[in-house]
């Protein structure tokens, strides 16, 4: 061989065995990553999909789809893992108490589809074991810090997008609503697909949802809206007190607070507003003693602070929040002390697997 191409044959070997010799060598990834990826990425699209549409229905069946889904993944996941000759599990004390929770569960729809209104138990039993898998899988495929925050990304600008639709529909869709039915009636009933006419109490029962100016976006109740939206108003605000990183990131995660917040506050919902106040001092709380021997934010404390105020103010100035919210709050309350009452005696009848999943509501007419 000669010097020449020897040269050139010791030159090609060297870049072959080292990374930083011409085009870094990308690192080898672990068996399995890029399919654990893509099932990571279809459990993503299955959180964002699940709040799209209304949850209230689930006793009739419209989540069933998601469940398959659902399902389906955990199928791939275990013939994954099964092909892999080392099996790795993360399994640990709250992983059996949800299994426990959901198996506990199942055996009450089982039984409830006997001895109670059978569809709707074994409907909300396939929504339970949706959940369960769902709780498992993301525990399993979740693996790093990164992964885990942009999960949490994800599901914070569902959250914003969720609350920006209900801006909208209390600024621009419900109005417009209520002014096509006080042009024309009827032909507002036509198009909302009822069948009854102008004037009949159904009618009434219609206009006065109508009036009402509590957003809902993609669900069926105010409050299960304001349910959904103050837990991730919280993990903005957490966000900011407890850690995130850069000043930008801080003002980024504040101005995405706004919306959500002013969302919240035209919901009316009293158990919401009861509920993201004792988050938010618990918040503090923990950013308090957490910590200890460091700089506390006060800067940014006061600054969420600010933005609980600001919701509060732009949806009483918007007309969003009157009165009657605190007026009325005795007579609520009153309602469900009567709904807390009649629920212990039904616990009292049925203690160990209660009236079955998705029964509640057939049940309750009986105390």
């Amino acid at each position: 061989m000669s010097k020449r191409r020897r040269k050139a044959t010791d030159r090609a070997s060297v870049q072959r065995e080292s990374p930083s010799a011409g085009h870094a060598a990308s690192p080898a990834l672990p068996p399995g990553h890029s399919g654990r990826m893509w099932l990571l990425m279809g459990v993503a699209a299955l959180f964002v999909a699940r709040p799209l549409f209304p949850t209230e229905s689930a006793t009739r069946g419209d989540g069933l789809p998601v469940v398959m889904l659902w399902i389906a993944l955990a199928v791939f996941w275990l013939l994954g893992a099964i092909g892999r000759p080392r099996w790795e599990l993360r399994f640990g004390w709250v992983d059996a108490a949800v299994c426990a929770l959901v198996a506990w569960h199942t055996l009450a729809g089982v039984v409830a589809a006997f001895t109670g209104s059978p569809r709707p138990a074994v409907n909300m039993t396939w929504e339970w074991l949706g959940m369960g898998l769902s709780f498992l899988l993301a525990r399993q495929l979740v693996r790093t810090e990164r992964e885990g925050r942009a999960i949490m990304a994800v599901m914070i600008a569902l959250a914003v997008g969720l609350a920006g639709y209900g801006l909208y529909e209390y600024a621009v869709e419900m109005p417009a609503k209520r002014a096509a039915y006080a042009a024309d009636p009827a032909a507002a009933l036509r198009e909302a697909d009822w069948s009854f006419e102008p004037g009949t109490p159904q009618a009434k029962a219609f206009e006065d949802r109508l009036q009402s100016t509590e957003p809902l976006a993609t669900f069926a109740l105010t409050n299960s809206l304001a349910g959904y939206l103050a837990p991730w108003l919280l993990v903005l605000l957490g966000a900011v007190l407890l850690g995130i990183r850069g000043r930008r990131a801080m003002l980024f995660a504040l101005l995405c607070a706004v919306p959500v917040a002013v969302c919240l506050m035209l919901t009316k919902s009293r158990s919401a507003y009861v509920a993201s106040a004792v988050g938010f001092v618990l918040l503090g709380v923990t950013a308090w003693y957490g910590r200890r021997g460091k700089r506390v934010p006060w800067k940014w404390a006061i600054a969420a602070g600010i933005v609980l105020v600001v919701g509060f103010g732009v949806a009483l100035v918007a007309g969003g929040l009157d009165r009657q919210v605190a007026t009325e709050a005795g007579k609520s309350l009153g309602y469900r002390l009567q709904y807390w009452q009649s629920t212990l005696r039904m616990m009292a009848d049925h203690p160990v697997l209660g009236c079955g999943p998705g029964n509640y509501q057939f049940a309750y007419t009986q105390y």
